[in-house]
């Protein structure tokens, strides 16, 4: 995940922050100037003392902090405490100070990975100096109440509190629950292998392996193999509560942010996402979806259905789902405006990605046996490939009337079907991928 400029919101790569720190401190004098302006004219036309232009007004009622924060802890939330979670996990509060060190480290970081020369190296240390000398920190977005009751959340190890799997909404469970849905989803001895030892070391060699391999037969030049040499950063995992279904189950998530397959996973991402969507069955968002059911109408005879895939991204069958995209990369006519490496060669890396997802919980090291890690960054793109395989070959096999529509988005399907052959189609469906079950 790309860092959040602390002071504008916007997301950051490291060679950006020069430029948002330039671009921030212009406008916070601006900013400041247009405030400054303001207090004078309220105090003249505003005797009250009033500010109509406050933005710590932020006091909720009773049902919209019960739409933004579901509590299944055993916590008592203060009217703050919820107010300040309803703001959503995306919120950025702003520092108290402008961080220097972390904006020189950056700098430095940028430098040395892009290889600039001495004096352009050093003309980009001169601005970002003068820029540290003139930037003040901003104004706070939060009241004093708000960060008390930050810090009294923060302090509490009783309790876990994560975004939900769909929507805005801000989940607090006990910590304790939180756990043993965690340990429940990792018993399941045909999805996950628990470790002996931590695997990064060895992963890491088999990455490089590959990386010379591949700059030895000039697949990738040298620049190439830098941006995709392994980080060390051990994967987590961690749940998003579904508070829509029975019980509230976790969906696992594995961060694998700057992890020993994270470069080449977004690299592969890269290559392989123009031929995700060929389809006239593929959705993009809920826009394309809504202008792809517009104006159609539901006959007397037909009937509208939803099916959800099971554990989508856990059940994909790595091998099948490479075989599979070899098939589309070889019919890829604009694949080596992508990329230098061949079909062979991609699948290659692939097949390294998708076999040596692991991740830490607690004291504990796992291996993910099977199927694509919700996390990494090739992994939606490799299961919508499949995805994409398996709908063709149960709409086109299918005996009886097929439906007249059919449109997915991941896991998710929208369906216009005759009713009498709701059930046939059902029991084929099931029946097409002995992985997949709808």
């Amino acid at each position: 995940m790309n860092p959040q400029c602390a002071r504008c919101g916007k997301i950051v790569y490291p060679t950006e922050k020069v430029s948002c720190l330039d671009t921030y401190t212009q406008h916070t004098r601006t900013k400041e100037r247009q405030i400054r302006k303001f207090t004078t004219l309220l105090a003249k036309h505003n005797p009250s003392g009033t500010n109509p232009f406050s933005n710590h007004d932020t006091s909720l009622s009773d049902s919209q902090r019960e739409k933004w924060v579901k509590k299944l802890s055993d916590r008592e939330l203060t009217q703050t405490e919820e107010e300040v979670l309803s703001k959503g996990l995306n919120f950025s509060v702003t520092p108290e100070e402008v961080p220097t060190v972390e904006l020189i480290t950056a700098t430095e970081t940028a430098i040395r990975n892009n290889k600039l020369p001495e004096a352009e190296a050093e003309q980009i240390r001169l601005k970002v100096t003068a820029a540290l000398a003139s930037a003040k920190p901003p104004t706070s977005n939060i009241t004093n109440e708000e960060k008390r009751a930050i810090a009294s959340l923060a302090k509490d190890k009783n309790i876990t509190i994560l975004p939900a799997d769909k929507g805005r909404c801000t989940v607090v469970l006990n910590t304790t629950d939180y756990d043993t849905k965690i340990l429940s989803l990792l018993t399941d001895t045909a999805t996950y292998e628990k470790l002996k030892r931590d695997p990064t070391s060895s992963y890491k060699k088999k990455v490089v392996d590959l990386l010379q391999k591949l700059e030895k037969d000039k697949a990738i030049d040298r620049p190439q193999y830098y941006r995709l040499y392994p980080g060390e950063t051990i994967p987590c995992i961690y749940g998003l509560p579904k508070i829509h279904k029975p019980g509230t189950p976790l969906r696992p998530i594995v961060s694998s942010i700057n992890s020993v397959t994270y470069n080449i996973s977004k690299y592969l991402a890269s290559i392989l996402s123009p031929m995700v969507g060929n389809t006239p069955h593929h959705i993009k968002n809920s826009q394309d979806f809504a202008q792809k059911v517009s104006g159609l109408t539901l006959l007397p005879e037909e009937t509208m259905v939803s099916y959800d895939v099971t554990s989508l991204f856990t059940c994909i069958p790595t091998a099948s789902a490479i075989d599979t995209i070899h098939k589309h990369l070889l019919l890829d006519k604009n694949l080596t405006e992508r990329t230098t490496l061949t079909p062979a060669q991609i699948c290659t890396m692939l097949d390294l990605c998708l076999n040596t997802t692991y991740f830490q919980y607690r004291e504990g090291f796992y291996r993910q046996k099977h199927g694509c890690a919700m996390g990494s960054p090739v992994s939606p793109i490799v299961a919508n490939l499949y995805m994409e395989k398996v709908e063709s070959q149960a709409l086109t096999s299918f005996t009886g009337t097929a439906p007249s529509h059919w449109f997915r988005y991941v896991d998710d399907t929208w369906v216009k079907i005759q009713t009498q052959e709701l059930e046939a189609f059902s029991d084929h469906l099931n029946k097409t991928d002995e992985h997949v079950k709808f």
